[in-house]
């Protein structure tokens, strides 16, 4: 963790669901990206025109980025706690 201190206008101006939304957002992102870059491993020209096989990597990588939001999330908000802390994801 950072010992930097933010000024006291940011803190005031930058309100916690903004933080939460772009975490979110970096989550869903690395999460999609890895997701994609394996589905396109297994790739070949009939599952390229496949409505499920698009449809089944855009799940997956929602559901990466849910997980890692979550774990971020949780130890954003329970600091105090040495369990969550130790959370690996």
């Amino acid at each position: 963790m950072s010992k930097i201190q933010l000024p006291e206008w940011f803190v005031i101006g930058y309100p916690n669901w903004k933080k939460n939304l772009w975490g979110a957002g970096r989550a869903f992102v690395a999460g999609f990206t890895a997701s994609f870059a394996t589905c396109l491993i297994t790739a070949d020209t009939e599952k390229i025109a496949d409505i499920d096989w698009w449809l089944k990597f855009v799940l997956v990588g929602s559901i990466t980025g849910g997980i890692i939001f979550l774990g971020k999330w949780l130890r954003d908000t329970f600091v105090e706690s040495k369990d969550i802390q130790k959370i690996p994801i």
